[in-house]
């Protein structure tokens, strides 16, 4: 564990800086099936919204952000119910070094992610608001977004 955070299994608030440790293990269950189909989602999404990247998906650039978005969903899913920090950034890093070989902006980058996490909020909060309190759901949607924000940092170091 993290100096300053504190577990759940104790009743103590979750680390704030690792929100998807408020979120059960059980949401994970829910969301683990999606995670192919939302994959292509996010990739159609990207592609459509962000300019720089509707292109075709080959190479390099097609590789990683096939690559980019099924690792950061499946490592998200990972991290729902524990308090651990990410544990692979490297794939984010070399995106953004991916994107500096590539004359692109980090403006590109981060609206690739916001893109996506959009999508996966959208996906997530479909799949599992039936069965869920409300209060989850905002605990899931702070873990996206505070995920999400760890990612891009990493592109960024990559990038730098």
């Amino acid at each position: 564990m993290r100096p300053g955070s504190e577990s759940k299994v104790d009743g103590a608030p979750p680390a704030v800086d690792m929100p998807w440790s408020a979120v059960s293990t059980e949401v994970a269950d829910l969301l683990r099936p999606a995670l192919p189909g939302l994959v292509e989602n996010i990739v159609v999404a990207v592609r459509a919204e962000v300019v720089e990247y509707d292109q075709p998906l080959e190479g390099e650039f097609g590789r990683l952000i096939r690559e980019g978005a099924a690792a950061a969903l499946g490592q998200f899913v990972d991290l729902l119910g524990r308090d651990v920090d990410v544990p692979d950034s490297g794939v984010y890093e070399a995106i953004g070094r991916a994107e500096f070989r590539a004359g692109r902006t980090l403006d590109a980058l981060q609206s690739a992610y916001r893109v996506g996490a959009r999508v996966a909020w959208r996906v997530a909060a479909e799949r599992v608001e039936a069965s869920l309190d409300p209060r989850v759901l905002l605990a899931l949607a702070e873990a996206i977004f505070a995920y999400i924000d760890r990612l891009a940092d990493a592109s960024v170091a990559g990038y730098a």
